[in-house]
């Protein structure tokens, strides 16, 4: 793996566990499948270490007894382009370059965002989007009132929650 960035700032503020990192300038970041099955297999042993050397009071412990853990708002952002390479062989590659990329989950947000995205295979651009956003929505008027409306109606393709 492969990643390049030349100015980062991270701020966390503890009491309201706000984390938000700031990236200037062109990021790239490099990946293979190579690489990922090592890390997917780093990652599996490391957990599996961990659970072998908890005490074993904490591995009997009730999950019921555990407080839930409050979460952490995060948020990225990258000022300039961020390239993110995909070697799938020696011959096939794909990249995704972004500009003014922006992700991260909040109380009242959780999404990415871009004002520009392309996606090129084999140096080939296959899409090209201008503004991309992506992001939940956490409650939308206008859906409930018309599900109230048609109660009765049911359909294998409005099944959404």
């Amino acid at each position: 793996m492969f990643a390049h960035v030349k100015h980062a700032r991270i701020n966390f503020i503890s009491a309201t566990r706000d984390l938000t990192i700031k990236l200037v300038e062109q990021i790239q970041l490099k990946w293979s499948a190579n690489l990922h099955l090592k890390v997917l297999t780093l990652y599996n042993e490391i957990k599996e270490f961990i659970q072998e050397i908890k005490p074993a009071s904490n591995k009997n412990r009730s999950i019921e007894a555990t407080e839930p853990k409050q979460s952490i708002h995060w948020a990225v952002k990258v000022d300039g382009d961020f390239q993110f390479l995909i070697s799938m062989s020696k011959k096939h590659e794909a990249v995704i370059v972004a500009s003014e990329l922006a992700f991260g989950r909040t109380q009242t947000y959780a999404g990415v965002e871009t004002k520009l995205l392309k996606i090129a295979i084999d140096d080939a651009d296959i899409f090209t989007f201008t503004r991309f956003e992506v992001s939940r929505q956490n409650d939308d008027q206008d859906v409930a009132d018309e599900r109230r409306r048609a109660e009765d109606l049911t359909l294998p393709v409005n099944r959404v929650w």
